[in-house]
Order: structure tokens, then sequence, then C-alpha cells
């Protein structure tokens, strides 16, 4: 709108009075259509960009949660992998310390 009005050479209120709301109805209308300028690069409409945004707002959305839920299952320990139950503690050891193999001791 700004840029428009300044080619017009008016302020940008201009558009907005009651006897120039024809204007203002024919510039909403192109804003959502694409521009024609020759060489101008790739033509994209408002409601393509708005599309664009809205996409990349769920997919960020989606990022997040994603990384909440790594974070998540990080936080957690990790299940003990299948395998034997642990060596019941040996007799005669009352605090469950397991008990140690023989030395041999040379006697002088």
């Amino acid at each position: 709108m700004s840029a428009i009005a300044r080619k017009a050479g008016v302020d940008r209120s201009f558009f907005y009075r009651s006897q120039h709301k024809d204007l203002l109805a024919q510039i909403h209308a192109a804003e959502t259509e694409p521009s024609l300028s020759a060489g101008a690069g790739p033509v994209v409409s408002r409601a393509s960009l708005k599309a664009d945004l809205a996409n990349s707002q769920e997919r960020c959305a989606r990022l997040a949660a994603g990384r909440r839920e790594v974070e998540r299952r990080s936080a957690t320990p990790a299940p003990r992998a299948a395998g034997p139950p642990p060596p019941p503690p040996a007799e005669g050891c009352a605090d469950g310390e397991p008990v140690r193999p023989f030395e041999v001791i040379e006697q002088r």
C-alpha cells in the first residue's frame, strides 16, 4: 500500500477515504494476484506465501514436539537388556558381598 501511495504521490490515508473505496478494493484485489512484471523472477501470490508460512509453522511445531519427545526419552533410564538373573549372594555373607577365592599362603 505504501509503495502505491508513494508512486501516486499521495498519502496512504487517501485510499481509505469514503470517496476512494473503489481504489482500495482494486489495490486489495491486486495484492492477491501474482505480479506479471517481466524479468522479476518467480511469481508468487500472497495466498501462496501464507500457505507456505502456515506449512512451515506446522513443521516447526512437529519438530519441536519430536525434540521434546527425544529429550523425555533420554531422561528416563534405558531398560536392562534381557538376560539371566544375577546370581544369589554367596552363603555365609550377611551383607551380600561375594566370597573371594582362596589364596594359597606358603608357610615358612
